[in-house]
């Protein structure tokens, strides 16, 4: 892996946006960024997302990868959407394989209910969900 990126945006040496990721290898991996309020209308988020795509071109990166999301800023930039594909793994006569079963087949049910069900059961199982291990990530 490679260093850890934070890139700010200054102006008159205050500075206003920030963005964090990282470069591994030839991709470039854009994972937050946030800016002053008061600067909103200036597009400071944007003006920085850009700059750091004309950076990573100029370093060298074969990719730019947005990671997961379906912001509106993201569609501007990007050229692909790249499906995210889970793999876990644990011994076959363990406790864990059977709950990784479990949840797989979980989440493609989920998957194949409509969107609008999908949300609702979601918000209906939250005070249960977010005792589990990994809850932040669901």
């Amino acid at each position: 892996s490679g260093p850890v990126e934070h890139r700010g945006k200054l102006v008159d040496g205050r500075e206003v946006a920030a963005w964090y990721g990282w470069r591994i290898g030839h991709r470039y991996c854009y994972f937050n960024a946030g800016w002053d309020p008061a600067w909103s209308h200036e597009s400071v988020g944007l003006v920085l997302l850009a700059h750091t795509v004309r950076s990573a071109i100029e370093e060298g990166a074969l990719e730019y990868s947005l990671l997961l999301g379906d912001e509106a800023y993201k569609a501007r930039f990007a050229t692909a959407q790249v499906p995210v594909e889970t793999v876990a793994l644990a011994p076959p006569t363990s406790p864990g394989q059977l709950i990784i079963h479990l949840d797989m087949g979980i989440r493609r049910l989920a998957k194949s209910l409509p969107p609008r069900l999908r949300v609702r059961l979601r918000s209906a199982a939250a005070p249960v969900t977010a005792h589990l291990p990994g809850a932040r990530f669901r």
